[in-house]
This record gives C-alpha cells, sequence and structure tokens, in this order.
C-alpha cells in the first residue's frame, strides 16, 4: 500500500492539487493528465529540496504532508459535490473524436491505439525490474539515498548535473521506509514516453487532423528502435527530452488558446515551469529553456504589439515573474554548484557532457 501511495505522491496527489487551483479554462483530458503529473514531479522538488537543505527532511514531516494532501482532496471532493459535480469530472473517457470525416476519426483511433499498445508493450517488458543503467545504478540512485541522510546530496558526487527525480524518489523511499524496494520509482520513467504519445494524439484531436500522428509514428519508431533500451534501464535523457516536448506543446496551447482581449498569464508561465523542469532533470534542458525565454521576449513585445489591447506593463510584470520563477527554481540550484567548483567542493560535468563524451 504505502509503494502505491508513493507512486501517486511522485505522479498524482500535488499536481491534481495543484491544476484545481489553477482553474484552468478549455483544457483537455490528457492535457489535464499530463499537467497534473509533470507538477507532481516540481511541487515534490520545491518541498524536498528546502528540508533537505534545512536538514529537517523526517519521514514525520512527509506524512504530514500527505495528510494534508488528502484533507484538501477530500475538500475539493466535498465541494464538488455540494456544488452538484458528478463523477465525469473524475473519469472522463474519449467516446469520439470530432474530426472532418469518419476516415480520420478511425485513423487517430487506430494509430494512437497501436502506438500506446507498443509503450505498454514495454511497460509490461520491464515490470518488476530494478534500475540497471550504469547512470542510475553509480549517480542517480546513490544520490536519491543521500537525501534520506537528511542532507542534500554531496556536491562532489552530483558536479553540475540537477536532482529534480532524485528528490522525488527520495520521497518514495521515504514513504515506503525501504530504499530497497525500487519498483515504484523505477516505474515512474516509464510514464514519460507516454507523455509524447498523448499529446501527439491530443493536438490530433484538438486540430481534428491526421498530420500530427504523422509525429507520433515516427516518435514511436525512433523510440523503439533506436532507444528501447533506455526505456527500463532508468536513464533519464527520455524524462528531459520529454518534458522538453511538452513545453513545446504547452507554447502551442498558448496560441490556440490566444484571445484578441487578454494574454493568458497562468499558460505563459506553465511554458516557463515545464522549460525548468526539462533543465533540473538532465542539462541539456538548460539549452532548452534559454530557446522559450527567448521566445516568451518576442512572444510578449514583437508578437504582443499586433494584439489591439498590447500593455507593455502586464507583459514586462509576467516576464519579471518569469524570470523570478527561472532564478528561484533553476538558477538556484546551478548558482550553488558553480559556487561549490569555485570553492573546490565540485567539479564541473560540462566539458565531458559536450565534448568528451562524443570523442
Amino acid at each position: 500500500i504505502l509503494g502505491v501511495v508513493s507512486f501517486l505522491q511522485i505522479t498524482f496527489i500535488p499536481g491534481y492539487i495543484a491544476i484545481r487551483f489553477l482553474r484552468l479554462d478549455g483544457i483537455s483530458l490528457i492535457q489535464r493528465a499530463v499537467y497534473i503529473f509533470t507538477l507532481s514531479l516540481l511541487i515534490n522538488y520545491i518541498v524536498v529540496m528546502p528540508l533537505a537543505s534545512l536538514n529537517i527532511y523526517y519521514s514525520w514531516l512527509v506524512f504530514l504532508l500527505l495528510a494534508i494532501e488528502f484533507i484538501v482532496i477530500g475538500g475539493i471532493s466535498f465541494k464538488d459535490w455540494k456544488s452538484g459535480k458528478n463523477s465525469g469530472y473524475y473519469v472522463r473517457l474519449v467516446a469520439g473524436v470530432s474530426c472532418e470525416n469518419t476516415l480520420s476519426g478511425f485513423g487517430i483511433i487506430l494509430i494512437s491505439i497501436i502506438s500506446l499498445l507498443l509503450f505498454c508493450y514495454l511497460l509490461y517488458k520491464n515490470l518488476g525490474t530494478i534500475f540497471l543503467q550504469s547512470d542510475m545504478m553509480g549517480s542517480y540512485n546513490p544520490w536519491t539515498l543521500e537525501f534520506l541522510l537528511n542532507r542534500l546530496p554531496d556536491p562532489a558526487n552530483t558536479m553540475s548535473y540537477p536532482i529534480l527525480m532524485p528528490a522525488n524518489w527520495s520521497l518514495g523511499y521515504l514513504i515506503m521506509q525501504n530504499e530497497n524496494i525500487q519498483f515504484f520509482n523505477k516505474m515512474t520513467l516509464s510514464l514519460f514516453p507516454f507523455v509524447v504519445s498523448l499529446l501527439f494524439i491530443d493536438l490530433s484531436i484538438k486540430n481534428k487532423s491526421l498530420i500530427y500522428l504523422l509525429g507520433l509514428v515516427f516518435y514511436s519508431i525512433i523510440l523503439i528502435l533506436y532507444t528501447g533500451y533506455l526505456f527500463g534501464a532508468g536513464t533519464l535523457d527520455i524524462p528531459a527530452a520529454s518534458i522538453g516536448f511538452l513545453a513545446f506543446y504547452a507554447i502551442l496551447d498558448v496560441y490556440f488558446t490566444r484571445g484578441s482581449n487578454k494574454i493568458d498569464s497562468k499558460r505563459l508561465i506553465l511554458v516557463i515551469l515545464f522549460a525548468s523542469i526539462s533543465a533540473l532533470i538532465k542539462q541539456a534542458g538548460l539549452f532548452l529553456l534559454i530557446v522559450v525565454m527567448a521566445w516568451l521576449v518576442w512572444f510578449l513585445f514583437v508578437d504582443g504589439k499586433k494584439k489591439t489591447n498590447y500593455k507593455f506593463k502586464e507583459n514586462f510584470i509576467i516576464l519579471l515573474l518569469s524570470m523570478v520563477v527561472v532564478s528561484v527554481l533553476v538558477l538556484s540550484w546551478y548558482g550553488y554548484i558553480e559556487y561549490q567548483i569555485f570553492q573546490g567542493r565540485s567539479s564541473s560535468s560540462s566539458a565531458w557532457l559536450t565534448k568528451g563524451i562524443h570523442e
């Protein structure tokens, strides 16, 4: 039971609460599910890092957090019941796809099912397995265990690697009260390939077009044929790339929902959050974050001028808030590591990752 609770804490509970409070308009079931999963990872990281930094990362605090979350979810459910919302809010099946013609709808459903079945097969092959890849055995899992010592991982060990996933996995171990059970933590990695698949399907449904499913087909082929061995190995390359794709999906969502009267600031902040999460999974996400921040500046101050309601002050506040988010979430970690490197307590892995590993 504790293993299931730990899995839900990492992948669902905090993100669900966040999405309910954000009150985003016009998001699909798939979009909601992916956002819940991704925001859960971020919220857990935000909770674990200060507790470990202050050496107060105790199991009783984590269980207190769980109790509060269950109370909040109970309150939300009671409010929904009292206001007359039925269970359809929680369990909603896609009964059909409204496309230009029946053939397009059938094609979307068929290709989606085949792709998801392939990923389910890979998931089935990895059921009951443990972390196998060298990066996981020699780095990420040991860093996770360092959190259980009630402190941040030693910067001499982490170097310039970000630790969002180890922070989340430490919650899993702490809730289960057993660091030898790796199954539930490893299962979280199996969800990332589904993120991209589901987003392709969602784009196809929203735009009533099969063209997006070509991306799903190519993605499936590349992932299975060329990186299929990484699916269950425990590497974080696929998670970083998956959340990076989510950031671009969120950009498309900004345009899809963009009105002529107002910019949806919540959706813009979500774009920045997703890019930041990618950067907190692996260093490659930093390049994505730079691109996304450049896009945000262009969207707010260049493309935004084409709108009749352009307001420099409001757009500048959105940019400033985005910079604060990036500084608090991303630059705080990389700045901390750079300071440790400057003090001689750590070393940079940038040269190896950008050049040495390819020689």
